[in-house]
């Protein structure tokens, strides 16, 4: 075996030379490509983890504040437009219950607005 330097040399039987180095410096570059991809893949990995789970609390929040508006806002556009209709139905056709009606859907919006407020400052400060 002749060493020289980062070189090691060995004869073969037929008198060739086999240089370790250079088997070692390819072993060297797969091991170290294939570290590198494992890397990127954990990388990656975490990433897209963060990705879903941002992904799925933005999704629970406009589904649980959306519903919580829209419900809030279909309330009122109902009173709105139970009021628009007895403010313009004549005295002598208006019916109790469509008096009642309003007041309900009045105590209903008034309701609905003071929960989603109190859920949206809870969830926002808690």
């Amino acid at each position: 075996m002749i060493t020289s330097g980062n070189y090691r040399s060995i004869f073969t039987p037929s008198g060739q030379a086999f240089v370790w180095h250079n088997i070692t410096y390819e072993f060297d570059i797969i091991y170290v490509g294939i570290h590198r991809h494992i890397k990127k893949q954990c990388l990656l990995s975490s990433i897209l983890q963060l990705f879903i789970s941002c992904d799925d609390a933005v999704f629970n929040l406009i589904l649980s504040k959306g519903s919580l508006l829209v419900g809030t806002g279909l309330l009122w556009w109902t009173y709105a437009d139970l009021k628009h209709q007895l403010d313009n139905t004549p005295e002598s056709e208006i019916l109790k219950e469509s008096v009642q009606n309003e007041s309900a859907f009045l105590v209903y919006s008034i309701l609905a607005t003071v929960i989603t407020v109190n859920l949206f400052i809870f969830n926002t400060f808690i």
